[in-house]
């Protein structure tokens, strides 16, 4: 039996938010603005002004008829796009209706298990180099950093076939920028209508042409190469050539490339740190995931990984899902699990609450591992969707699942890791699920 324990988040209300405090608590915290009874009941409902709504929907049938069955009259979130679509620009993540079945066919055999799979090697080597950077003493390291470096420089490689090297700080620096910064929604981001250009939507833009053009001169060159890689770009330039190396083609390439990099740098560095943030504090489920790793490295095996780290690892997803919501619009009136919902509302499902719901978990917001071992029923469908669900769940799932589990590998593989203070670190839901201060940890090499 291993030791459960519940890791600190922020309080959560016992009144619900209106009008401008409403407003201003979304910029803060997400998650926060949602009183105690959002996690009882099947919805419910915060005014912002007048008719303006956001709905809560954490009902499996509710969800599954946005995210599922109905998907054409649920279409992603117009301030959602606002924020994210000028460093994504029209890859597969924005993309609605036809043209999305269209990229997402082109897109799918890129990252089909299989596929995946045989880049196991790739990612275990480079994450092995990256923390055999680290000197071989007792140590502290701030972890949320140096993870994200070391995801985007793992993912580069696996990926892309590149080293990133130095360009990977000032990579972290403009995401970290664009994402602390311009991506939290300001006030008029909410209240404006979506054809109207904010002052931040100017920011927003010069910063994403910034990081595009990254991804111009990395296409660039790696499509000037003549031998071919095997890596998820091939795959990718395969499924998008339409033969003449036109500016459209090149554009769809910039566009999921820097899709594919964005998203899963961000989300499984984020996935990775929470994971290693709550091993710190479980040092008998620290052993036998190394004693996995040990065993696993006798068969010279690299994949899959074993049943300790992934009961931990979707846990640690279950209590820290980096995407911890998903934003959908109402296209017209309607009613959702019994409630009018006007058209023009916006939609909110939100996998931090689902998995924090007390009609569906046990002692919810305690770490126990246990439900996702060997021989623990699996939970239901629409009560776990880290990494959202139906026809747009996120392509590169089992691709952040196989590469958490390396760089965790990597680093257990070398060191006991402890946290250098107590457990303090809370998540501040703005984008994505970040830790809310610098965390050290200790590192002891075994």
């Amino acid at each position: 039996m291993y030791e459960s324990f519940t890791p600190p988040v922020p309080p959560v209300s016992d009144e619900s938010l209106s009008g401008l405090a409403l407003l201003r608590a979304l910029r803060r915290d997400v998650v926060s603005i949602w009183p105690r009874d959002a996690y009882r009941n099947s919805s419910h409902a915060l005014t912002i002004f007048g008719r303006r709504k956001i709905f809560l929907l954490s009902d499996p049938s509710s969800v599954r008829r946005v995210l599922v069955d109905d998907v054409e009259n649920f279409p992603r979130s117009p301030l959602r796009n606002r924020l994210i679509k000028p460093a994504i620009g029209d890859g597969l993540v924005l993309a609605e209706g036809a043209e999305w079945r269209k990229q997402r066919k082109m897109l799918s055999p890129a990252f089909i298990p299989k596929g995946v799979d045989q880049l196991a090697g790739t990612m275990a080597a480079a994450a092995e180099a990256r923390v055999a950077t680290l000197a071989r003493e007792r140590q502290e390291i701030e972890l949320p950093t140096t993870i994200a470096r070391w995801t985007l420089e793992v993912v580069a490689k696996a990926m892309l076939s590149l080293e990133v090297g130095d360009k990977s700080r000032r990579l972290k620096e403009m995401s970290d920028f664009y994402l602390g910064r311009l991506a939290p929604p300001r006030m008029l981001d909410i209240l404006a209508p979506p054809g109207f250009v904010t002052p931040h939507d100017l920011l927003r833009r010069y910063y994403g042409r910034r990081w595009m053009m990254f991804f111009e001169e990395v296409v660039d060159t790696l499509l000037k190469e003549s031998e071919r890689r095997d890596d998820l770009f091939e795959l990718m330039r395969s499924a998008l050539d339409d033969g003449a190396n036109s500016p459209a083609f090149r554009r769809q390439l910039r566009d999921q490339t820097a899709t594919m990099i964005a998203g899963a740098n961000e989300t499984t560095s984020l996935a990775i740190f929470w994971t290693l943030y709550l091993i710190a504090q479980a040092p008998h489920i620290q052993h036998d995931i190394r004693t996995e790793i040990q065993m696993r490295r006798a068969g010279d095996t690299i994949w899959p990984t074993g049943p300790v780290l992934n009961a931990t690892f979707q846990e640690s997803l279950r209590l820290f899902p980096p995407n911890f919501s998903i934003m959908r619009h109402v296209a017209q009136d309607t009613e959702i699990d019994g409630r009018e919902t006007p058209k023009g509302s916006t939609l909110m499902i939100l996998p931090w609450i689902i998995h924090r719901h007390e009609a569906y978990w046990r002692d919810p917001a305690r770490f126990d591992i246990s439900r996702f071992l060997p021989g623990a029923p699996s939970p239901e469908k629409y009560h776990y969707i880290p990494y959202s669900v139906g026809p747009r769940i996120c392509i590169g799932a089992h691709f952040a699942n196989s590469l958490a589990a390396q760089m965790i590998s990597a680093f257990l593989s070398r060191y006991e890791i402890s946290l250098a203070a107590p457990p303090e670190t809370l998540p501040s839901c703005v984008a994505l699920a970040w830790p809310d201060r610098k965390t050290y940890v200790k590192l002891t090499p075994l």
